[in-house]
């Protein structure tokens, strides 16, 4: 806490004013980074879409995100091997609620396959849009951008929705 306290020109008290431990610091870090990705504006913008461009700007973003911030990968992969109880899952949170919301509106529409729980979809979309940044280089997917963000656009749509055709 010293070092953090020391790069960021503030006293370690008031580190500990907030956070008990270091542990719980760095959870704050990580569920401020996967949950805040998605500003409040661009989420109710997006509530406006059509479904399939509901789900492309979700998995755009979500490529997006990783694009410009690497080491949010590495931030996974390193929680997913933690093994406190304390960590931080991206299936909470105002922007998951509201994913899952909009998808529970495009079900209801017949979008969505009514045997699909929304709470699963949404996992599945994240999830899938996330997952091709654990085996690839950034510099692979940034080459491969639009390729790859219409190849998993496609799948997901497959995958959930009843009157896609790819």
């Amino acid at each position: 806490m010293s070092d953090i306290a020391s790069a960021s020109n503030i006293g370690k008290s008031l580190i500990y004013h907030y956070f008990e431990s270091k542990i719980h610091l760095w959870n704050a870090v990580k569920q401020d980074i996967l949950h805040n990705y998605i500003e409040p504006k661009e989420l109710e913008e997006m509530q406006h879409l059509d479904f399939t461009s509901f789900i492309k700007k979700l998995i755009t973003l979500r490529f997006d995100l990783y694009i410009k911030n690497p080491d949010i990968v590495k931030m996974i992969t390193l929680q997913r091997i933690e093994e406190s109880s304390d960590t931080v899952s991206m299936r909470h949170g105002l922007w998951y609620t509201n994913i899952k919301k909009t998808l529970s509106e495009f079900q209801k529409q017949g979008h969505i396959y009514k045997n699909i729980d929304p709470d699963f979809a949404t996992y599945f979309i994240l999830s899938n849009s996330t997952s091709l940044f654990f085996d690839f280089n950034n510099k692979t997917i940034k080459q491969k951008r639009e390729e790859y963000l219409e190849q998993i656009t496609n799948l997901i749509l497959n995958a959930l929705s009843p009157s896609h055709k790819s």
